[in-house]
């Protein structure tokens, strides 16, 4: 899970092994799309799987749908209201948070996400722009960039301001 050198396809595809790139979320109940076999593309995380509906919102943003994607009930359901019984919705479309854009041949290719956050290898949501946004303005501190997504811990990467007399 995680983002894998076009290099690193091609050795394996130079010595027999088809390796596939794709891309999914929980609420996708896992994989959205896939590369099928023989058709990787650098860069990309392939297309639409079987079921899966895929458009772009305004901003680029890949929204799903299909009958294995995640609705989620409104914030005043009663406690316990599984919805069993509700028909399927055909409109309902799932926002991914991340923007995408469509390759030639339909392949697509993860841009930026639409929100800057992550989760930590025990489901916590990390925004990195509020921790990095506090080192803001601080002697001796070029930039910053905190990294820990699917970590159990997180680093903040510190690039010094070396023509700060502070140093």
């Amino acid at each position: 899970a995680g983002y894998l050198e076009p290099a690193t396809f091609r050795f394996f595809q130079a010595h027999g092994v088809e390796l596939c790139s794709g891309y999914g979320m929980t609420e996708g109940t896992g994989g959205l799309t896939m590369t099928p076999p023989g058709e990787y593309v650098e860069d990309s995380v392939g297309l639409p799987l079987p079921g899966v509906r895929a458009r772009f919102g305004e901003q680029g943003e890949l929204q799903v749908a299909g009958p294995y994607v995640a609705r989620y009930l409104p914030e005043d359901a009663p406690p316990g209201d599984l919805r069993v019984d509700r028909p399927a919705d055909d409109d309902h479309w799932l926002g991914t948070g991340d923007l995408f854009r469509q390759l030639p041949g339909g392949h697509l290719q993860i841009v930026d996400r639409l929100k800057d956050i992550y989760k930590n290898n025990r489901g916590q949501t990390i925004a990195p722009r509020k921790v990095e946004s506090r080192f803001a303005g601080v002697p001796g501190i070029a930039r910053t960039f905190l990294v820990g997504d699917g970590r159990p811990t997180n680093a903040l990467l510190i690039v010094p301001d070396a023509d700060d007399p502070v140093l």
